[in-house]
């Protein structure tokens, strides 16, 4: 764990470890750039918490947990980091961020805004589902995570005719720009530790620095939407974010879930958590201080 930079009440303690040999996967907006992954509605009618993936590439496409797809019927947020295999189709648990809506806008399909759901949100999904699973079977409560869009809205005193959680990234959106100039990774990061007025938040880890660089920007402005409306200065110590890495042990059940790899949920004292496990290892990895 290295030296941290902070930018308001955001802290951020950068993570470094043992490297994988190499990526054998395309990120999520890099396949969706190359037109190798689509997203499509389950037909008919849709499904609020599943939507229709297809990799049409050669090599197995990464889609992190918390990552936000736009348009169809909903906006939705992935609930859990997949690894779909090339030349394959599944279909992926997701949540809708946008309870206002349910009909197409502008077009039938999915774009990749770039955007990562909210760290409270994503929280908010993890310890659903570990939750869910120690009673035998994954679920998530829909509305729980409209009510938090609502709590967030409120917090930054923001609107939406559809209540979409994209519309606080817009009410914000030059204030990230500071955050970005003041926050970017080391080189050899893997990972970061968050603090917002010096309580550990979460946890975020790769396999490797290049993937952690192209989700850092998206992942530094959704904590950032935490430290907005969280002003206080106190500073969390080094001891501190080591003690939260110290205490990522507890009860571990696997979910089952689509795609390539073993898929893990974490409920341990205080903190809920998820990973992806690869053939060489840990592929993304998050966890987040339980409320």
């Amino acid at each position: 764990m290295g030296v941290p930079a902070a930018h308001g009440s955001l802290q951020l303690f950068p993570v470094f470890g043992e490297v994988a040999a190499d990526r054998d996967y395309v990120l999520l907006d890099e396949a969706v750039a190359d037109r190798t992954l689509t997203f499509a509605e389950k037909e008919p009618g849709g499904a609020v918490a599943r939507v229709v993936t297809t990799n049409h590439g050669g090599r197995p496409a990464l889609l992190p947990a918390g990552a936000v797809l736009a348009g169809a019927r909903t906006n939705r947020m992935i609930a859990a980091s997949l690894l779909i295999p090339p030349d394959a189709s599944a279909l992926i648990p997701v949540i809708s961020i946008e309870p206002g809506r349910w009909f197409f806008q502008a077009g039938r399909g999915f774009l990749v805004p770039g955007r990562m759901g909210p760290v409270s949100l994503r929280a908010n999904v993890c310890g659903q589902a570990a939750h869910s699973l120690e009673a035998g079977e994954l679920a998530i409560d829909q509305l729980a995570v409209w009510q938090e869009i609502e709590r967030l809205q409120t917090a930054h005193n923001t609107d939406s005719a559809t209540d979409d959680a994209l519309a606080l990234y817009a009410a914000r959106g030059p204030e990230f720009d500071q955050f970005s100039e003041k926050l970017r990774p080391e080189p050899g990061q893997v990972g970061m530790i968050a603090a917002v007025e010096g309580q550990i938040v979460s946890f975020e880890g790769f396999d490797r620095p290049e993937t952690l660089t192209k989700m850092y920007a998206p992942l530094v402005a959704s904590l950032a939407l935490e430290a907005m409306v969280r002003q206080g200065q106190r500073r969390a110590t080094p001891d501190e974010a080591a003690q939260f890495l110290s205490s990522l042990t507890g009860n571990l059940c696997p979910a089952p879930l689509p795609g390539i790899g073993q898929h893990w949920l974490l409920k341990g004292e205080g903190v809920v958590g998820g990973a992806l496990i690869g053939k060489a290892g840990v592929v993304h990895a998050a966890a987040f201080r339980a409320t």
